[in-house]
Parts: C-alpha cells; structure tokens; sequence
C-alpha cells in the first residue's frame, strides 16, 4: 500500500530532533510563501507535536503546497535528505533512477540515438 503525502510528512517532521524540529518551525514562520498565503505565526507552532504541526501545514497551505513549503523549511536548516525524500518520495525516486539508467546505457550503446 503507497503511503499518503500526508504520512510522508508525518514521518518526515518525526525524523527530526527536539532542537531541529524547533529549528524547522522558526523557519517555518519566516519562510518566504507564494502570493495568497500567509505565514503560520511562531506562537501557534511553539507547542505543536508533529502530528499537529502536519496537520496545520496541511490546512494552512493545502497538499501540493504544505509539501512544498516543509521542504523549503528543511533546506534552510540543512536538511536537505529530508527535504528531497518528502518532494521525492523513495519509489518515485527509484523509478526515475532506473529510467535515468535505461537511457543512459542506451545513449552509449547507441549514440545515433541522439542524432535527429
């Protein structure tokens, strides 16, 4: 069963440490947003368990966009893994990997594959 962005975000926020997860939602209230969107104030992050803090990215800014904004977040504090297994989720990333090998080793079996 494939895990909902909602899990992944769930399972994501608790990989991070007490101090990264405080760290996250100092940046969270800063973070630059699209047009349309207003910043979470840090008083209604201070005290939030990731399950809550899901839950508030998610009605803040809606799916796409909550996934967007937390990798944004998490690239700010250095955590740049977490960030791209959220954007990326692993099977997602393992299916590009393997079509990234398929062309290339077809490219150099086959270079005239490239001559159009």
């Amino acid at each position: 069963m494939e895990e909902s962005r909602r899990d992944l975000l769930l399972g994501t926020l608790e990989q991070l440490e007490e101090e990264k997860l405080r760290t996250f939602k100092d940046k969270l209230s800063k973070v630059e947003l699209k047009e349309g969107y207003g910043r979470i104030p840090l008083a209604r992050l201070t005290d939030v368990d990731p399950p809550a803090l899901t839950d508030l990215l998610l009605s803040s800014y809606g799916e796409d966009y909550g996934i967007e904004v937390a990798a944004g977040a998490l690239r700010a504090i250095s955590q740049g893994d977490l960030a791209e297994r959220l954007v990326v989720p692993p099977r997602a990333a393992a299916c590009a990997t393997s079509r990234n090998r398929w062309w290339r080793n077809l490219l150099c079996c086959c270079p005239s594959a490239t001559d159009e």
